[in-house]
């Protein structure tokens, strides 16, 4: 999606003080978000990931940069101002935060209570939200007669109260199984294009990144260390934390464990097949050195309506690898060489 940055985070720290000495949570970090992007942060525990969303809305003031949300430094606006336009900006989070004693409509107006709505439009509005979720006949139940993904929806409901332009959903499915998982981000999904809400997915996870986002950054020890269009960093990842992430080299490698490579070499590869439809992988692999190479292993990802296609391909012996990488270059594929290579001079 285009469009003009709703967010601007410039050059944003946050230091704690811990058992005497400082703690760099998030260093540095500059990043732009478009209106109706479905943007990832990604990261392992302790990236500084659910830091760096709270800077968003000002729940964490960071020590050092600036946060604009559309078009207006947050930073600067008295206390009052400040609560206005955090209404703009609903958060979900992991453990969902719903109040037992409360029914699930009961849950969603709490954002209402001083909106200046009658109850009558205060219950109206919950039950449309409500009817987005998909809770409607849940609406006189309470937290506790509903199943995880059930009070996630509450949580989803009740971040729509104010009529938000940005949500952040902080690990928002980390807790659920993977059919609620994708359930979850299906409204979320949904939300995005039809009321084209902004969406910071903040996660650890990259099977929810690929499936909704558009961006994403990768943060490591609270700085980015990479960042781009989903396509382009799943197909190209350039840091061993971003392969790490997108799966398919941790199932090489367990495949390559069982394989016997000795005096052999080893290439791993990624490309679109849906921008290189006429590769014939196999075959040409065969035209160029026979017998002496095979695909040992492959796989794919459908990614934003893309085909990705992953090989691992074993040669034997030390042929000369040049003509293969002219191929791999002149296709724009992504290429690893794990085995070999180097008495070519031959690097990624």
């Amino acid at each position: 999606m285009s469009g003009s940055p709703i967010i601007s985070l410039k050059n944003i720290s946050v230091e704690f003080q811990g058992k005497g000495r400082k703690v760099d949570a998030v260093h540095n970090v500059s990043l732009k978000v478009n209106k109706g992007d479905v943007f990832g942060v990604i990261g392992y525990s302790g990236a500084g990931k659910s830091t760096l969303a709270r800077t968003i809305n000002l729940l964490q003031n960071p020590t050092n940069g600036s946060v604009t949300i559309s078009g207006q430094n947050i930073g600067s606006l008295p206390a009052k101002d400040l609560r206005q336009a955090r209404k703009k900006i609903g958060m979900i989070f992991q453990h969902f935060n719903l109040m037992n004693t409360r029914t699930v409509e009961d849950n969603v107006i709490l954002p209402l209570l001083h909106s200046g709505l009658t109850k009558k439009e205060q219950y109206a509005k919950a039950d449309k939200l409500l009817q987005l979720v998909g809770l409607e006949t849940k609406k006189k139940s309470y937290p506790r007669q509903l199943s995880g993904g059930q009070k996630q929806r509450v949580a989803i409901a009740r971040s729509l109260a104010n009529d938000p332009e940005i949500l952040i959903s902080d690990e928002a499915t980390s807790a659920l199984d993977p059919q609620t998982t994708r359930t979850i981000l299906d409204i979320l999904q949904k939300l995005n294009k039809q009321m084209h809400l902004t969406i910071i997915l903040i996660t650890h996870e990259m099977d929810v990144i690929k499936n909704i986002c558009n961006k994403l950054v990768v943060l490591d020890k609270g700085e980015i260390v990479e960042r781009g269009d989903l396509l382009d960093v799943f197909v190209h990842p350039q840091q061993q934390l971003t392969q790490e992430f997108v799966g398919f080299h941790a199932e090489n490698r367990a495949v390559l464990e069982n394989l016997d490579i000795t005096n052999k070499q080893v290439i791993e590869i990624t490309y679109d097949a849906t921008a290189v439809p006429d590769v014939n992988l196999g075959a040409d692999l065969s035209a160029k050195y026979g017998k002496k190479a095979k695909i040992a292993y492959s796989n794919s990802e459908f990614i934003d309506k893309h085909i990705i296609k992953n090989s691992v391909l074993i040669i034997n012996g030390d042929q000369d690898l040049r003509v293969i990488i002219e191929y791999f270059k002149q296709h724009e594929f992504d290429y690893h060489i794990i085995k070999g290579g180097e008495q070519f001079g031959i690097h990624r």
